[in-house]
């Protein structure tokens, strides 16, 4: 009797569907063009993608949160990833910028009608150099959801920060124009802003 009641549970086990493990996951950013799209000059455009790396990855909606530096880059378009638009599903995407000191924060949130798939990216993100330095880009908040029964679930993830450097144009044999500054400062072909004279004879 006990061993046919033993039977009888481990056939349930079978027949019952159990709720699956959440999936883990990693968050990182991809630049294009590659490379080096994350060392770039001022007036330059690169694009990131915030990606999810891990194949098979069930996503039914996410939030992140990515800080820059505004003194360094200017946040230009904030567009959906391959995860919500290579699908077909019905989806919302939200942006927004906070402002702080010294650094802004990107926050997305984001929700799919459907299941996708990673790997593929949950936003893609133009950065434009606006002045000389770098700037570190940091998630400060993260999490990814997969449907389990009725229910939205966290999928563990590990997110990977990286960093945007912008330098001065360079000239034709490579000089930045910060360098040519220093170069020519203090002699006498430094301009005189702000004053135009006439040529000398011969000059």
């Amino acid at each position: 009797m006990v061993l046919r009641y033993a039977v009888c549970l481990l056939w349930l086990l079978f027949l019952v569907p159990t709720a699956a493990a959440p999936q883990s996951a990693t968050l990182s950013l991809q630049f294009f063009p590659d490379p080096p799209a994350n060392d770039i000059f001022i007036g330059d455009t690169t694009r990131v993608s915030i990606h999810v790396n891990d194949p098979g990855v069930t996503i039914r909606a996410f939030t992140f949160c990515l800080t820059f530096a505004p003194a360094v880059v200017q946040l230009g378009s904030v567009l959906p990833g391959t995860i919500l638009t290579s699908h077909g599903y019905p989806y919302f995407f939200l942006d927004e910028v906070v402002p702080g000191i010294g650094v802004d924060t990107l926050k997305v949130d984001a929700g799919i009608a459907g299941p996708s798939y990673g790997p593929g990216s949950l936003a893609t993100v133009d950065f434009v150099g606006a002045t000389a330095g770098m700037s570190p880009l940091h998630f400060v908040q993260w999490d990814l959801c997969t449907e389990v029964g009725d229910s939205c679930v966290s999928i563990p993830t590990t997110a990977v920060d990286d960093t945007l450097f912008v330098r001065y144009p360079t000239s034709a044999d490579g000089i930045t124009l910060g360098e040519l500054k220093v170069l020519f400062r203090g002699t006498a072909v430094e301009l005189d802003r702000g004053k135009c004279k006439p040529n000398t004879a011969g000059g």
